[in-house]
């Protein structure tokens, strides 16, 4: 036999090996599907057979040659087993094998492994060390034909069965079956020819070649007709076993079928309900009947007497030629998820509340911590803030933000009005003149407490000539008023700064402005005084 051929055959193990390896990865990861585990157990024994055999073929030494060939051995066992278990997982998914057909289809093949362990004493399996063919095992002694004709039945078994899932599956199900035919089909084929000495190549089994095929068809049955995803369902199983009730009438609403489910909701006991009316039998569901006969699909909710709440769907089933055929029903209790749904929409209501009084109460604190306790202006916390987002605006040459104005007033000699009318007589004038300066400087300016007897007003918007002026008036309207001192007049001394003009930060724009206040009060009181602008 040429080198070339030996080295192609070879290369072929290697592919069937591979494309089972593939196969079995994608299998696992399906493997809670009927049929998955089964299908990995049958590539194993496939890369058993396959990838021994093309090391066999790979070895020069004798010793390694026949210690692969009796390993390749090994997987021609276990895989008309791994067959036969795959096909009953697929087949017969939900129905546990019984004892006897699992001892049936083990024993044997365990009775060839564990002969081939012991090194085939007494040549049972194999036959005279003399009469072995170097290169294949596909003859031999008494326990060979034994451990064949047990192969073949299981093979057998298997194809019987797909044949029937066949003829009884769905079109979707039944490409899969086709395609798990198929691939077991063509190996075996060739393992027959061998055995029974068709063999184009005398020296090679075809066998485990030809499992190429089989991994290809798996992998197409795997990932194209999604095999191991789509899994057929028994009928009881599917319906019978539904948590939700399935109802089937005919175009005259008289029942059809009903699952385990759906009796549960009957009324009327003691006779068969298919043949009946739902009216009947349903007395409960006044406003289905009359909806049923609808042309399209509908999603109902009912409530029942007993508090019950169904959430019901009804399908129009229709034939081939669209004529009505029927009606499909189902529906599932919703009692306890109406009434979660029901609590949640009130405690949501219950926190929408609390979250307005929390709201409110976050807006009192949020007031109540910018406020002077004593006159109820602004503080000085609110003044900083104030400042920061009025003054936040980039400065260009020449200016074009908004300008913003300050007037800061103190009261003169307020230590004598203190020392006159006591602190209380004091907080009086303090807040006498809070109520002129909140009467005189409306929105948008605010007027804050800015510490002792000093006050602040904030003028947006306003520039330097206009705060001047409004100064001005403030300084001559407090002299008209009588604060407690009938006879004795208050006064103050007012000093205004304006940005951007007097500085470009709020600090700048305070200091300039407590600097005119303090010429104001050494200038002699009374008086008004503009901010210098910086050099």
């Amino acid at each position: 036999m040429s080198a070339a051929l030996v080295t192609t055959y070879s290369v072929w193990l290697g592919l069937a090996a591979l494309l089972a390896l593939l196969t079995a990865v994608l299998a696992w990861r399906r493997r809670d599907a009927p049929g998955a585990r089964q299908l990995v157990g049958f590539q194993a024994a496939v890369i058993v057979w396959a990838g021994s055999y093309a090391l066999h073929w790979a070895s020069a030494a004798p010793v390694w040659q026949q210690r692969w060939l009796e390993i390749s051995f090994l997987g021609a066992v276990l895989a008309p087993y791994a067959a036969w278990m795959m096909t009953r997982a697929v087949t017969r998914p939900y129905h546990p094998l019984p004892v006897w057909q699992w001892y049936a289809a083990s024993v044997i093949p365990l009775i060839t492994i564990l002969i081939v362990l012991a090194g085939d004493p007494g040549g049972w399996l194999f036959g005279p060390a003399a009469q072995r063919q170097p290169h294949t095992l596909l003859g031999g002694g008494p326990w060979f034909t034994v451990a064949l004709a047990h192969g073949y039945a299981l093979i057998l078994h298997s194809f019987a069965r797909l044949l029937r899932a066949w003829q009884q599956a769905s079109a979707s199900v039944r490409q899969q079956v086709l395609l798990i035919l198929l691939g077991f089909l063509i190996p075996w084929l060739g393992n027959v020819l061998g055995v029974l000495g068709g063999r184009l190549l005398p020296e090679l089994d075809l066998t485990p070649a030809l499992f190429v095929v089989t991994g290809g068809v798996f992998l197409w049955a795997i990932v194209r007709t999604r095999l191991f995803d789509v899994v057929p369902v028994a009928r009881h199983l599917l319906v019978e076993q539904m948590t939700d009730g399935v109802l089937v009438l005919d175009p005259q609403l008289r029942v059809l079928d009903l699952n385990s489910a759906a009796r549960r909701f009957l009324t009327v006991t003691g006779r068969e309900p298919q043949g009946q009316t739902i009216s009947s039998l349903f007395p409960q569901w006044p406003s289905v009947a009359g909806q049923l006969r609808s042309e399209t699909d509908q999603q109902l909710e009912l409530t029942l007497e007993n508090g019950e709440c169904l959430d019901l769907r009804v399908s129009t089933l229709r034939g081939r030629t669209h004529a009505v055929a029927g009606y499909l029903c189902v529906w599932r209790v919703v009692t306890a998820q109406r009434r979660i749904e029901q609590g949640l929409r009130d405690a949501n209501e219950r926190l929408s509340r609390q979250l307005d009084e929390i709201r409110a109460l976050e807006a009192q604190l949020r007031d109540l911590s910018e406020r002077d306790p004593l006159t109820q202006l602004h503080n000085r916390r609110f003044l900083q803030q104030t400042l920061d987002t009025r003054m936040a605006a980039p400065l260009t040459e020449p200016p074009v933000a908004e300008p913003c104005s300050l007037i800061i007033c103190d009261v003169d000699h307020f230590k004598g009005i203190n020392d006159t009318l006591g602190h209380a007589g004091g907080d009086e004038v303090l807040l006498g003149l809070a109520r002129h300066l909140t009467a005189a400087f409306g929105p948008p300016a605010s007027v804050c407490r800015y510490g002792g007897e000093e006050f602040v007003i904030v003028l947006p918007g306003t520039p330097l000539a206009s705060a001047e002026a409004l100064a001005h008036d403030l300084r001559s309207g407090v002299a008209d008023l009588s604060l407690l001192l009938p006879a004795r007049r208050v006064t103050v001394s007012v000093g205004v700064a304006t940005w951007p003009q007097h500085g470009r930060t709020p600090d700048d724009i305070l200091r300039a402005a407590d600097h005119a206040l303090y010429r104001a009060k050494a200038g002699g009181r009374d008086r008004v005084q503009v901010a210098a602008l910086p050099c």
